[in-house]
C-alpha cells in the first residue's frame, strides 16, 4: 500500500508540518508514504501542455510527478485556508498531476484560527472532475493549527479522527483496487468528468 500525502502550501507553514505528523502516523500503520510538498516545488501554471507527452512541460516538469501520483494507491490532499479558499497552488496541481483515476483521497483543512470548511467544501466542488479522484466522505479540519499535534494543547480528539479517516482512507483503497484492474475504466474515450 502507498499513500501520498500533499501539501498544499506553497510557503512554509503548519500544514507542511503538519503533513509530516499525518505521514508518520501512516508509515507507523505499515503504509508506504510519497510526501509531496509544493512549498519545495513550485510548478508552472497549467497550460494545454500538459496535454502533450511530447512538451517540455511535460517531459522536464510532469513526467517524475505524474509518476509517483498514479503509483499510489490512496491520497491525504492537505489545504491551508488563504482567504477562505484553497491555495492556488493545490489548484493548479489538481490540473497538473493526474493519476488519481478511480482512486480514494481523504482531505484535511487546516486553519490558524476557527476556518479550514471552505477549502474542502471547494476541493469537492471543483477539483475532482477532470482528475476523477474520488473523496471520502469523510474529512478533518484542524483548527488552532499552531497548537495541534504537538503537544501543545489537548489535541486527543483530533489524533482519534485523524486516525479513524485514516484507517478508513486505507480500506478504501483496499477495496478499490480492484476497480484499478477491472478493465471498466475507460479513458480512451471518457479521460475526463462530465
Amino acid at each position: 500500500m502507498k499513500i501520498a500525502v500533499i501539501s498544499g502550501s506553497h510557503r512554509a507553514c503548519e500544514t507542511d508540518r503538519i503533513s509530516l505528523f499525518v505521514k508518520e502516523e501512516l508509515e507507523k500503520k505499515g503504509v508506504e508514504v510519497f510526501h509531496y510538498s509544493l512549498k519545495d516545488n513550485p510548478l508552472p501554471l497549467w497550460s494545454e501542455d500538459a496535454w502533450d507527452d511530447e512538451s517540455d512541460l511535460v517531459k522536464n516538469t510532469l513526467n517524475d510527478l505524474q509518476e509517483n501520483i498514479s503509483s499510489c494507491d490512496a491520497y491525504v490532499v492537505m489545504s491551508p485556508e488563504w482567504g477562505g479558499m484553497v491555495t492556488p497552488g493545490l489548484k493548479n496541481f489538481m490540473l497538473m498531476s493526474g493519476g488519481f483515476m478511480f482512486k480514494p483521497a481523504y482531505l484535511i483543512g487546516v486553519s490558524a484560527s476557527r476556518g479550514g470548511a471552505y477549502p474542502i467544501a471547494e476541493l469537492r466542488m471543483s477539483s475532482y472532475k477532470n482528475n476523477q479522484i474520488m473523496y471520502l466522505p469523510e474529512h478533518l479540519i484542524v483548527r488552532d493549527c499552531a497548537n495541534m499535534f504537538n503537544d501543545k494543547a489537548d489535541d486527543s480528539y483530533l489524533r482519534k479522527r485523524l486516525d479513524y479517516g485514516l484507517n478508513l482512507l486505507i480500506k478504501h483503497a483496499e477495496l478499490l483496487a480492484p476497480l484499478q484492474d477491472s478493465g471498466l475504466i475507460n479513458l480512451e474515450d471518457y479521460p475526463y468528468g462530465m
